[in-house]
């Protein structure tokens, strides 16, 4: 699947606000995160678009502003409501402005250093996890343009991104910075990993990693 073209890059957009994104960006977000515990305001927008088994399904983007989302628990990039009793075919993309453009500096707090990053605050666990363990798989999802870091001096969290029984995804111009493992891809997972720097323990893939770069 092509950005824009498939079940990829479809439906809605749903913008969410770094704490320090500009006012003209604040100005047109859904949501402003307040840099602490920014997974919440993120994870409100990717509920909106998975929806529920009952409910209208939309799919679409989760536009992420330029700045840093301070995070402190996982992103859960499928669906977390209303059950899971069916393989989902909604396409949500998490998708920023850019990756930060160079290594981070593993004590920086607060200084925006370009581009969209997501970075964890403690050691909680993966920073982004797509897909579940569930029985019932998600067809694709994907992550574009965005750093995923972790507060060096607090200790590397398990992975930057883990992918769980997801088909078709895209991972696409990414980096990965500060945790144990940065790219994790499960067993019965399928897709693409292009235009992306691991700058961890690598990429581990278990099946079906159709690519890497």
């Amino acid at each position: 699947y092509l950005w824009g073209t498939g079940r990829l890059g479809r439906g809605l957009t749903v913008v969410v606000a770094a704490s320090d994104a500009t006012a003209a960006e604040k100005a047109g977000a859904d949501y402003i995160c307040n840099g602490a515990g920014d997974q919440e305001e993120i994870q409100a927008a990717i509920d909106l678009l998975y929806g529920t088994e009952a409910a209208t399904k939309l799919g679409g983007t989760v536009q992420l502003t330029s700045g840093k989302y301070k995070t402190t628990g996982t992103i859960n990039h499928y669906r977390t409501t209303g059950g899971l009793t069916k393989d989902v075919h909604i396409s949500v993309v998490l998708r920023g402005v850019g990756r930060a453009g160079g290594p981070l500096n593993p004590s920086d707090v607060a200084v925006n250093q370009g581009g969209t990053i997501i970075e964890a605050q403690s050691s909680f666990g993966d920073v982004i996890q797509v897909g579940t363990g569930n029985t019932y798989y998600h067809y694709g999802s994907g992550i574009d343009g965005l750093t995923v870091a972790a507060l060096a001096t607090m200790g590397n969290t398990t992975a930057g991104i883990r992918i769980y029984k997801t088909q078709a995804y895209l991972i696409n111009d990414v980096d990965t910075w500060h945790q144990y493992k940065g790219i994790v891809t499960e067993v019965n997972s399928n897709g693409n990993i292009v235009n992306t720097q691991v700058n961890d323990v690598g990429i581990h893939p278990a099946t079906g990693l159709a690519g890497a770069a």
